[in-house]
């Protein structure tokens, strides 16, 4: 079959430029990888998709998405709370891989602000939910810090807030700093309790396996972590 598509390829006047190359490490990943960084928040046209030369991101950064991942981030805390793993002093964190234009967390973030009130009504108490939105490329993050839907969650006394963190998946992870609170996260300091929100990497960086974020959480000690496979097939 592959012989047959580049015979094809090359009858069609295309150059092959390689064969049977494993994706995190093939010419197409390392362009859209400079792309990314190169770019910054213009590859999604800072928020504007009018236009054909930028990303397209409605389709994962919509209400009706962000409304379905706080509930079932929702539903976590309250699983946590139940199972009494860890303590409702402590604060819950989610971190996002791969965040890019910021619009997905914007809404998320006041989606769950409702999700923990509703919570809280229902005697859950969660005292703090922090949001980490992680990027390799520095540009981006700049360009959140001054993000006016992000604003109430940096500044604010509510129960959800909002930090920011440096981080590459395509390197080995021993440490994350979050930039705003100056939170360590390492295997000696490790989160309690917590979700990885990944869907965006997992579908363009396959270099990165989830296996690097074991420093993130904390099993208790007679439980395995939960483990995610998957298999990339064309």
């Amino acid at each position: 079959m592959l012989q047959a598509r580049v015979k094809s390829a090359r009858a069609d006047g295309f150059e092959l430029l390689e064969r049977a190359s494993r994706l995190s490490t093939c010419v197409m990943y390392t362009l859209m990888r400079d792309y990314y960084s190169a770019k910054g928040l213009e590859a999604w046209g800072r928020g504007e998709e009018r236009s054909q030369q930028t990303v397209p991101f409605y389709i994962t950064s919509n209400p009706f998405i962000a409304r379905a991942y706080a509930r079932v981030i929702s539903a976590a805390i309250r699983d946590y709370c139940t199972a009494g793993t860890f303590s409702s002093e402590e604060p819950f964190m989610v971190l996002e891989l791969g965040t890019g234009p910021g619009k997905f967390s914007g809404l998320l973030l006041f989606f769950l602000a409702e999700e923990i009130k509703r919570l809280r009504s229902e005697d859950v108490n969660v005292t703090k939910l922090v949001y980490v939105m992680t990027d390799f490329t520095r540009s981006n993050i700049d360009a959140w810090q001054s993000d006016p839907s992000l604003a109430p969650y940096m500044h604010g006394s509510g129960p959800v807030v909002v930090d920011f963190a440096l981080l590459d998946c395509d390197t080995a992870l021993t440490d994350i700093v979050l930039e705003r609170s100056g939170t360590l996260i390492n295997a000696a300091s490790p989160v309690s309790a917590g979700v990885i929100l990944a869907s965006v990497m997992l579908s363009t960086s396959i270099v990165c396996p989830l296996a690097h974020f074991h420093v993130f959480l904390s099993p208790p000690a007679e439980q395995e972590p939960h483990a995610c496979h998957c298999e990339l097939r064309s």
